[in-house]
């Protein structure tokens, strides 16, 4: 499990990782058009790292971010706490997504980063919650109670 968490982990932060100055062109331009189908790219909604645009939009990078810390780092959550957590991310990235919608706020890069951070964290604590319970089932093929 700590391998395939180590994976997912390293997988959500590639987006970051093409962001680096220090990444080769090859690899940012391999990372964008594998992400280019995951995220609008709306101007004004990309965060701009090094001169250059990242390969999502700012909650999408938040998401993603999120998700690699909540991979590496989601044990806390993993106790049935992320529920809740996941309900209150999912209704605070929704006011966010709907008010810069309606103009009543323009797209702010720290609250969109933030929403999508929380967003990513508990849907991580969620993926390895889940797959702890389907692999630790009675009825699992791979629990090792069985059989």
């Amino acid at each position: 499990m700590r391998g395939l968490r180590a994976l997912a982990a390293l997988v959500a932060a590639l987006p970051w990782v093409a962001a680096s100055s220090l990444a080769p062109s090859w690899f940012r331009e391999g990372v964008g058009v594998t992400f280019l189908p995951l995220c609008h790219h709306w101007v004004g909604r990309v965060l701009v790292v090094g001169g250059a645009p990242m390969c999502v939009c700012s909650r999408c990078a938040g998401v993603y971010a999120g998700l690699a810390a909540g991979f590496a780092l989601s044990a806390p959550l993993a106790t049935g706490t992320y529920r809740r957590l996941l309900a209150v991310a999912v209704a605070l990235a929704a006011v966010d997504v709907v008010t810069q919608d309606l103009g009543v706020h323009a797209p702010w890069h720290p609250a969109r980063l933030a929403t999508g951070a929380l967003l990513g964290w508990t849907m991580a604590a969620w993926m390895v919650r889940e797959t702890l319970r389907a692999r630790w089932s009675p009825r699992s093929p791979a629990s090792p109670r069985c059989g």
